[in-house]
Order: C-alpha cells, then structure tokens, then sequence
C-alpha cells in the first residue's frame, strides 16, 4: 500500500510527494522524539535506565532508517544545536556527533556519486588531509590520536554527504527553517537573560551550558542562512528579516568577539562577491557594524587593562606554548588531541588558531595538508555557479576567518560549514536533474520548471567534463 504526502509551498513539491516516500513533517516529529529521548538520558542517571534508552534510540534509528535513510541525515543538521553528550565507561561523545555519525553513515545509501561531481574533489582534499596525518598516528600511536583522526573525516566528509542528500531530496527549506527556528530560541534566551544580568550588574557568562564562543558561531552561521537566503532556500523575507535583527542581538548578548569581527569580515567580502545581495546590504550592514564596533570597544577596554590574564594576553601564552611543543616534534607535531595526555597537563589547552594547532598536534605535514585542504575548499565553493555558491564559499570562509582567533576542529559548530556547503551542492544536483528551476543560478525568484527555459541556462548547470 502506497502513499503520497507533500509539503505545500515548496518546488521540491514534486520530489517529496513519491509514493512510499516520507513527509519531512514526520521528520519534525521525530526530531522531537529524540530531543525527548535525550533529555531522559541526562535526566536519568541509572545504568538501567541508559541501556533502556539507548535500545528505544537504536529502533528508533532503526525505524528511522527503514522508513528513508535521508531522515538522519536530516536530522543531523538540527542536531548541532544540542550541547548535550552520551557519557559512558568507555565512550564520552556529543549528541551532535552521534547523530551526524549516523546521518552520514545513512547518507551513504541515498548518495548518488555520479550526480556529485562537485562532492568528489572535497572528498579527495579530505583524503589528501587525512593521509599528511598518518605520519603523525605512526608517530604518536595513542587512543585519542586516532579518534581525532576519524572525527576530522566525518566531521567533514560526514557533514557533506548529510547537506548533498538532505538538499537533494529536496528538503532544503525545511531544513534550514528547523535550524533557524532552534537558533532564533538560542538567541532570544541569550538576549533575555543578558538583560537581566545587565539589570543586576551581573557581567558573568550565560547559564545556557553553552559556551560564549560557541552560541556566537551558531548564531553567526544562522544569521548568514538567513540574510544570504539562496532562491533555492526560499525563505520568507518577512521572517528572515526580523530574525536578522534577532540573532544579531543575540551574537551582542553571547560577547563572542571572535563571532562579531569573523562575521563583519565575511559580510564585507560577500558583498563584494555577490551583487544582488547589494541590494539587501543595508539590513547585514545595519547587523554587522554595530557588532564590530562592540568588538572593538570591548578589546580597547581589554587592553587597557593590562591584565596578564585577560583573554588576550592568554592567547599570546597558548601560541608561544604551542610553538615551544611543535619544536619538539617539527615534521609529525607530538599527537592529535595531545592536550589530553597527562604529561602535557600543566599545559592543558586546545590551541586557538588553526594552523597553531594543526602545526604542534602534526607538524609541517599536517599543516601543509591543512593549508591545502582549506584553500581547496574555500577555491571549489567559490567556483559553484550563480547563488550556489554564495552560502557554501560564507560559510567556509567564515570558519576560515573564525578558525584564526579561535579553536578550530571543534564538535557542531566545525559541522556546520560543511552542511552548508553540501546542501549548496545537493540543491545544485537538484536543478540539475531538473527537480529545481535553473533559473536560481541568476538569482530570480523560484518557479515551476518550464519546456521554454533555455537550454544555454541549462548548460550552465551541467558538469564538466
């Protein structure tokens, strides 16, 4: 028995209302299934009570999977939302994490390669990466070394396939409205409770068992989702609008200063890049200045100071230690994640720069992997034809920018980048196959694919080669 379901208003009409195939409303069902699941799993600390949950999650998955493997996939993206982790004797992972992993791994059966020529250079700069680092396993043979190692891959593989089969099933403007939706909620927490510090000359952190830095970055690739707003996403302009304004205040509100100057710098530069973005600047700039004017302020302040133990001066110690380990070890770096070594404990941090940390976890070889791998990224989504390319190059480019103040390969927010920029490819495959009018690479508005479109527009789209 067979059954046809759809989502109204959305050109991927035609994609999602297949016979057996899933309603994404089901997905939000779903979502919230898993979100109480969790929940119950922190709540209840019982050994009992994990191994329940844990087998109601994998039928869950299961069922998941059965019904179409792109739901976790789906889910996946949603997901770096939640801060919560899975502790266990011998496993202490995110929830973000976990449920990429499977999203990924579920991916892999609803990938169609031969539609991905885009995905396939990624997937070899990731391998070109990964294999500069094997070097620095062989030489530093410890557990967390090569946990690292494998999370990079589908941290950044992973992310990939999960945005190419979510925005090829045509579910792109659910996705992205989900991730907004949980983002706006985030940000207007963060606002409401910094008000009331503010009333109570309260300056500490937030209580959201968020880290500042990290709800800056999510608020931040949120706000560049919503003011870069692809034809192939389709948001409403009168709810993307104020939600600008929202998670602007909210990035004020989280005191990110790495989340405020990364995102002034990127915004500046898509500007340049995109032109009929131009015409929607005045909303971004109106975002963007005041929040680098707070960044600079507040660094002004900072090194007024002179405190030796302010942020700045923090970093200034972190890059000179990071420096003194890699000349310990100049070609192989002394070890992924080796801040979790104990003889490495007086010195216990994660470097917050890229290339500081890539050089003393892996040496010349992993930082020339590193380099090459990141400027392939940001070169190959800046190549994507028309407004496909606009989400995929800010979202690399802001990581890229973010990842020089701040820590780099971090769970969630180091996902999301490459989420962005596999849903940029997958929508792309998409019009390819003519589920999506060409007519997004020249930025008009969406419509039903029709026989007079132009075959020259349709070239444009086709693969090379």
């Amino acid at each position: 028995m067979s059954f046809q379901l759809s989502l109204p208003g959305n050109d991927s009409d035609r994609l999602l209302a297949r016979p057996g195939r899933p309603n994404p409303g089901y997905v939000v069902i779903s979502a919230l299934v898993i979100t109480i699941t969790v929940a119950g799993l922190v709540l209840l600390g019982t050994t009992t009570a994990k191994y329940a949950l844990a087998g109601a999650l994998a039928i869950l998955c299961l069922g998941l999977f059965a019904t179409d493997p792109a739901i976790l996939a789906f889910l996946a993206i949603p997901a770096t939302l939640v801060v919560a982790r899975v502790s266990g004797s011998s496993v202490n992972l995110s929830v973000s994490d976990l449920v990429l992993f499977l999203g990924a791994m579920s991916g892999l059966f609803a990938l169609k390669i031969k539609e991905a020529p885009e995905l396939r250079p990624m997937f070899l700069l990731v391998a070109i990466y990964e294999a500069l680092l094997v070097p620095t396993l062989i030489e530093n043979p410890y557990r967390a070394d090569f946990i690292e190692w494998g999370h990079e891959v589908y941290l950044v593989a992973g992310s990939l396939i999960v945005g190419w089969v979510v925005a090829r099933r045509g579910w792109t403007k659910q996705v992205c409205a989900t991730f907004l939706f949980g983002a706006a909620i985030i940000s207007g927490y963060a606002c409401f409770e910094d008000a009331v510090r503010f009333h109570f000359h309260d300056f500490g952190g937030l209580s959201l068992q968020m880290q500042k830095n990290y709800i800056g970055n999510i608020l931040a690739n949120a706000l560049l989702v919503a003011w870069i707003n692809p034809p192939w996403i389709g948001l409403r302009k009168r709810y993307t609008r104020p939600l600008i304004i929202l998670l602007s205040l909210g990035i004020l509100a989280s005191h990110s200063r790495q989340a405020m100057v990364s995102l002034a710098i990127v915004g500046i530069i898509i500007i340049v890049r995109d032109k009929s973005l131009r015409r929607r600047s005045k909303i971004i700039l109106l975002s963007v200045i005041p929040l680098g004017i707070v960044a600079y302020l507040t660094l002004q302040k900072e090194l007024a100071s002179h405190n030796r133990f302010d942020s700045i001066n923090t970093r200034l110690d972190w890059y000179r230690t990071s420096i003194h380990l890699w000349e310990t070890s100049p070609w192989f770096g002394i070890g992924l994640r080796w801040w979790y070594l104990p003889q490495y404990a007086a010195t216990a941090f994660q470097p917050p720069n890229g290339e500081m940390e890539m050089l003393s976890s892996a040496g010349i070889l992993g930082l020339l992997g590193f380099v090459i791998a990141m400027s392939g990224y940001a070169r190959l989504s800046w190549k994507l034809p028309g407004s496909f390319g606009t989400l995929a190059f800010a979202a690399i480019l802001y990581k890229l920018v973010d990842g020089q103040i701040d820590i780099f390969w971090v769970t969630a927010t180091g996902a999301i980048p490459w989420m962005l920029c596999g849903l940029s490819m997958g929508a792309l495959a998409a019009a390819r196959a003519g589920t999506l009018s060409p007519s997004f690479l020249s930025g008009s508005q969406p419509h039903r694919e029709q026989e007079s479109d132009p075959p020259s527009i349709r070239a444009r789209i086709a693969p090379a080669g």
